[in-house]
């Protein structure tokens, strides 16, 4: 059984979750996790923020998103969804 989550978000794991189609990127505070990196089409993917979430921390999550094929793109991009979840 999971410890339930801090009422106050405290030492709470933070993760944000997307789906981009077709090729897509992660970032977070500047890094590309290997999490990260989205290969194929409509793929869902989970980076860790943070593993101890406190009150007035800051991250800054960026997304890249390609479509392909590179050489001759077609189509249209898009994020299906991104959300963030905190786990305790």
């Amino acid at each position: 059984m999971k410890p339930p989550l801090s009422a106050d978000g405290i030492g709470n794991k933070v993760w944000f979750e997307t789906n981009i189609d077709d090729y897509g990127e992660v970032w977070v505070d500047g890094e590309l996790s290997k999490a990260g990196a989205i290969n194929g089409m409509n793929v869902d993917t989970r980076v860790l923020v943070s593993d101890n979430a406190k009150p007035g921390n800051t991250h800054v999550i960026a997304c890249l998103a390609i479509n392909g094929p590179l050489a001759e793109p077609f189509g249209g991009i898009f994020m299906r969804y991104a959300k963030l979840e905190f786990e305790a």
